[in-house]
């Protein structure tokens, strides 16, 4: 094999890490009698029912899931690359593969893919970098060539159970014909990374539940004590999710994998409790033991700006202050290693930026190949800016909120008529986390107006939130009443709908809830109830009816937009979208309709926050193209908050215009 002395490459952030790789070999097979597995089983799962289940109900989701991978085999046109040279490749990667994984894995090799002519055309490297797509199958390319006497491997897969690609790396190059399949296998499994489950314990613990860890297969093979894992959180309805990654939050595993499972440490700047209302999924890193390399740049610059003659200090096993650090300063383009130095890290290294004596930035870097990792920092701490940051986090942290309460409607909307209580105790939970999360976003607010924010800012996303606790709380009440008129089949039927008209109305789809109200008003009207809190419902509803009346065309038109086509924009169809939005809230503000500019309101909410997820995929410290996107959904952002102020000024007009 052709060697050559690598140069320091930066890493850059929204790519992922190399993956350290590992000699192929048959998977260890258990020897158990099967008499003696299925009475070991039939006694693990007594014990698990008797004691586990409820605490880690939809954690082992995955155990019995194998890996779903798709071996995508492209080789150029060349005469050395004759069709039984390219079967016999084949038939060597996808035997060592299926044989790595056993039952774990289900291996299918592909020649044609959706996203091949795009590599063609921009290469491994980029393609996959933007490719964040949650698919449940780990996609591997190998791209084989041939040029100036050597055979070209490139390797890279994309996970679709984290949205998240492989690292890039180099490729290989090579004489010998038949190493060709052994030095492909040798980069698919290096970058391989099992992955599962997440349970967040506290801020400092955490615990994985392996995929496919329940199936015939090695989990030992590929999951060892003191491995490292990236981070994942999902967030969105079922079947839609969407995967955020945590870049300087991962994973280290305490211990050997026991029952498909793996304590983990969660290893992160300041320890914090991971967000609840979330799923959570990891995928191991190729991390080795090696100095530390990096490279300190300015977080959020236009360009590539180095932070020189910044003192560093670099821990191996956290940042403790009692351990005694590497100590040493970046240079004037913001490098920094400990390879003269001799000094080597397990898998991480515990990185944090001085400045007079005080910690500025702290955060782990695990430890790969000869590659720089890139490490955008903030150290600037004036005032103007410890502001913004604070705001951001605050806002980040009411968007957090909102997207619980969403999922918690969803679940509300869907829950089993058949187990009330069951609904009611998941609201009321609901309702408690709510309540003192708006006491804390509330005292939050009044501390950053103190320091000169805007009274404006976060003010839409605070409203919803409130909104949202008065549906609940609602939600709550009628739920009760239900639980009270189970001898009473009329009532209890009626209250039923009445609580989806209620949560549909929660989410401002008010026409959906007036055709449920409508059943509501059949029903009562058949079973002639006398119900005073009966005759209520009557009375909204027909309040509901009036106000939602279309007043002419153009408000008509205006209905449609906000309902039909404001909902599916796409994040590059918001810069003329907001605009449109503006115009169809004045119809509505002058036909007097304060039910309409609800919906936009809300699906502008929703707009920002896929608008923030995407604005922190970008890597606006090295790649240019990035940073003219930012700044792109900086202005789409800005006008979204307008507009929200401006939605907000028409909800509160005492009266609607004649």
């Amino acid at each position: 094999m052709k060697t050559e002395k690598c140069k320091l490459q930066i890493e850059e952030q929204s790519r992922f890490f190399p993956l350290a790789g590992e000699t192929m070999a048959r998977p260890r097979r258990r020897t158990y009698p099967r008499l003696l597995q299925f009475a070991f089983f039939i006694f693990q799962f007594s014990i698990f029912t008797m004691f586990c289940a409820p605490a880690f109900a939809g954690y082992d989701s995955d155990a019995d899931k194998p890996y779903k991978v798709q071996l995508v085999l492209r080789f150029a046109e060349h005469k050395q690359l004759t069709p039984a040279f390219k079967d016999k490749v084949e038939r060597e990667l996808l035997n060592s593969l299926q044989g790595a994984l056993g039952e774990m894995g289900e291996v299918e090799v592909l020649h044609e893919h959706p996203k091949l002519k795009e590599i063609e055309e921009k290469g491994l490297e980029r393609v996959l970098d933007s490719w964040r797509d949650l698919t449940g199958v780990k996609t591997q390319f190998v791209l084989i060539g041939f040029k100036d006497g050597e055979f070209d491997i490139q390797a890279r897969q994309h996970d679709g159970y984290t949205g998240l690609a492989g690292y890039y790396r180099k490729p290989e190059r090579i004489t010998d014909r038949l190493l060709v399949a052994r030095t492909a296998a040798l980069l698919i499994e290096r970058d391989f990374g099992a992955g599962g489950v997440v349970e967040p314990i506290d801020a400092q613990t955490a615990r994985i539940h392996f995929r496919a860890a329940a199936l015939d297969g090695s989990l030992e093979r590929w999951v060892k004590k003191g491995d490292v894992f990236a981070l994942v959180q999902l967030d969105g309805p079922p079947g839609s999710e969407r995967a955020l990654w945590h870049r300087w939050i991962i994973l280290q595993a305490r211990e050997e994998p026991k029952d498909g499972k793996c304590l983990c440490s969660l290893l992160q700047g300041e320890p914090k409790q991971l967000p609840s209302g979330h799923a959570y999924r990891c995928m191991k890193l190729g991390t080795t033991r090696g100095p530390l390399r990096i490279r300190v740049v300015t977080a959020g610059a236009s360009k590539l700006t180095p932070e020189p003659n910044l003192e560093i200090h670099v821990r191996k096993n956290g940042f403790k202050q009692d351990e005694k650090p590497e100590q040493g300063v970046t240079d004037v383009q913001g490098f920094f290693n400990t390879e003269q130095r001799k000094v080597l890290y397990d898998n991480v290294a515990f990185v944090s930026c001085m400045v007079n004596n005080a910690v500025r930035a702290q955060f782990p870097v695990p430890i790969f190949d000869e590659r720089v990792t890139l490490c955008p920092v903030t150290i600037n701490q004036d005032a103007k800016t410890q502001l913004a940051a604070a705001q951001r986090l605050w806002e980040e942290a009411m968007l957090e909120a909102d997207l619980r309460q969403v999922k918690l409607f969803v679940e509300l909307r869907k829950s089993d008529a058949g187990n009330r209580q069951a609904a009611l105790d998941l609201a009321e939970e609901g309702l408690k986390r709510l309540d003192t999360d708006l006491l804390e976003f509330e005292k939050k607010r009044a501390e950053l107006i103190r320091r000169k924010m805007a009274e404006s800012a976060g003010e839409p996303r605070l409203k919803d939130l409130r909104e949202k606790r008065d549906k609940l709380k609602t939600f709550v009440a009628n739920q009760a009443d239900i639980l009270k008129a189970e001898n009473d089949p009329s009532r209890k039927e009626i209250l039923e709908l009445v609580n989806q008209a209620q949560l549909l109305e929660g989410e401002a789809e008010f026409g959906k809830a007036l055709e449920v109200y409508a059943k509501v008003l059949a029903k009562i009207a058949d079973a002639n109830l006398k119900d005073p809190k009966l005759k209520d419902y009557v009375t909204h509803v027909e309040q509901l009816k009036a106000n939602w009346a279309v007043k002419d065309a153009a408000h008509d038109a205006a209905r449609k937009f906000i309902y039909d086509d404001w909902p599916v924009l796409d994040t590059d169809e918001l810069n003329t979208g907001v605009g449109k939005a503006r115009t169809m809230l004045e119809v509505c503000r002058k036909a007097g309709d304060k039910l309409s500019p609800q919906k936009l309101a809300k699906v502008a909410l929703s707009h920002q926050g896929k608008l923030n997820q995407k604005r922190s995929e970008l890597n606006t410290d090295l790649n240019t193209d990035d940073v003219k996107a930012a700044k792109d959904i900086e202005a789409v952002l800005d006008d979204l908050a307008k507009l929200l102020g401006e939605v907000n000024d028409v909800l509160k007009q005492s009266s609607p215009a004649k």
